[in-house]
């Protein structure tokens, strides 16, 4: 949102309907990493396993994380940037466990 005049842009959106959680972070490299928890019709009962999206600076996915043993409804995440490498720890819903990459 722009706090200047009060206008929301969108900056991104998936067609996929990727149920897009609250793991949200800004890179100093200018990506923005999301997570996503899909379900098909809106409840707990039909939720995937899910994915973690880099967005670049155009709102493009630039790479994801999907289908892999660390993720299992990535309900958040938080992130160490350090510029040139960033570790995350994303905590997965389905399952219990926090997954470090």
């Amino acid at each position: 949102m722009d706090f200047r005049n009060g206008q929301l842009t969108v900056f991104f959106q998936n067609s996929q309907k990727a149920g897009l959680s609250t793991g949200l972070a800004a890179l100093k490299a200018g990506f923005v990493l999301v997570a996503g928890m899909p379900t098909t019709d809106g409840t707990a009962g039909t939720v995937q396993p899910g994915s973690l999206l880099v967005i670049n600076s155009a709102g493009r996915i630039v790479w994801s994380l999907a289908g892999k043993s660390q993720i299992h409804g990535p309900w958040d995440f938080r992130v160490y940037d350090q510029g040139a490498t960033v570790t995350m720890f994303v905590s997965n819903v389905l399952n219990g466990t926090i997954g470090s990459s």
